[in-house]
C-alpha cells in the first residue's frame, strides 16, 4: 500500500554544506508551505515533477518515511525512484532509472501519486487446486473473493431474448 506520496515540483536545489552527493530540495506540494528534502540523487532538477513521500508516509515496498535530519539538516521526507514504487518500465517510462524517478507529464502538484500513476489497483495471484472445482471460473473466484472480503456476488445477467420470426436453419 502506499499513503501520503504526492506529486511535487523542484522549485530550488542547493548543496549540502556536509556532503559532497548530498542536495537540498525545495519542494512545492501545492501548499503554501514548501517542504524541505534532502536526497543523494543526482539526477534532479529544477523545474521537475517528482514523487515525493512526505512525512508519515508508506511506501509499497515496505518503508515507512518520517521526517528527520540527514548530516545535520532537516529533511521532511524522500523523493522516490521507481523501485522504491515498486513500479518497472512497464509501469511508467522511466521508472527503471537509477535515481528518482522524473515524471513526464504535468500532473497537479499535491495529488496522490497511486492515482496519477495508475497503481492503486490490487492484483490476487490466485493458484487453484484441483480439489476447488467450483474456483475454475471466473464466476467462481469471484465468489471465492467476495466471501473472503465479506462482500456480496454480482451474479451476471443470463437473461437473453428469443427474435421471432429468425430461421435456425
Amino acid at each position: 500500500t502506499m499513503e501520503n506520496v504526492v506529486v511535487g515540483k523542484i522549485l530550488e536545489i542547493t548543496p549540502h554544506e556536509n556532503s559532497d552527493h548530498l542536495q537540498i530540495c525545495q519542494i512545492n506540494t501545492g501548499k503554501e508551505e514548501l517542504v524541505q528534502i534532502v536526497t543523494g540523487a543526482q539526477n534532479v532538477f529544477e523545474g521537475a515533477l517528482v514523487p515525493a513521500a512526505l512525512d508519515d508516509s508508506y511506501l509499497p515496498c515496505g518503508a515507512h518515511i518520517v521526517k528527520g535530519k540527514l548530516r545535520g539538516v532537516e529533511s521532511n521526507g524522500m523523493l522516490c525512484s521507481g523501485e522504491e514504487l515498486c513500479i518497472t518500465e512497464a509501469d511508467y517510462e522511466g521508472a527503471s532509472v537509477n535515481g528518482i524517478l522524473i515524471l513526464k507529464e504535468d500532473y497537479p502538484l499535491g495529488a496522490e501519486v497511486k492515482e496519477v500513476l495508475g497503481i492503486e489497483d490490487v492484483i490476487f495471484d490466485i493458484n487453484v487446486t484441483a480439489n476447488r472445482p467450483d474456483c475454475h471460473s471466473i464466476l467462481g473466484i469471484a465468489r471465492e473473493v467476495a466471501a473472503v472480503l465479506n462482500k456480496k456476488v454480482k451474479e451476471p445477467d443470463y437473461s437473453y431474448e428469443i427474435e421471432r420470426g429468425v430461421s435456425t436453419k
